[in-house]
């Protein structure tokens, strides 16, 4: 999802950005895994880009009401737990176990199958926009 709203990708941007004016507004406030730097940084990083691999790392390190959270071995446990009883990839696990340890209230990807995790809502942008 943070990637959609960093490369200005239709039509999930127009959502994201919403996202972020809440976060920089303090209305919203969010957490994510340390594992989605990683994820958003390795493609510029690949194609030569050091650049926009900084420019990223800058932008979303100093984002407003965005918390960015390291992977510990509490999270890595919960993670197995996760990827054990959902599937998905290591990186969705992931992301998941951070947000149940951090207790928030809802997850939100850009497109996912699944509904509710643990109490957790599940918001997945690509049901509210048509395509």
């Amino acid at each position: 999802m943070i990637a959609y709203h960093l490369i200005g990708l239709p039509p999930l941007v127009e959502l994201t950005r919403l996202l972020f004016a809440g976060l920089r507004s303090d209305k919203l406030r969010a957490q994510t895994s340390a594992i989605s730097f990683y994820q958003l940084l390795t493609e510029p990083y690949r194609r030569g880009r050091e650049d926009l691999a900084l420019q990223a790392y800058k932008y979303l390190s100093g984002q407003r009401g965005l918390e960015i959270v390291p992977v510990t071995g509490a999270v890595a446990r919960q993670a197995a737990e996760v990827q054990a009883s959902l599937g998905g990839t290591h990186e969705r696990s992931i992301q998941i176990a951070t947000a149940l340890r951090r207790g928030v209230r809802a997850y939100v990807t850009d497109k996912t199958a699944l509904r509710r995790v643990a109490g957790m809502e599940v918001i997945s942008l690509g049901d509210y926009v048509e395509g």
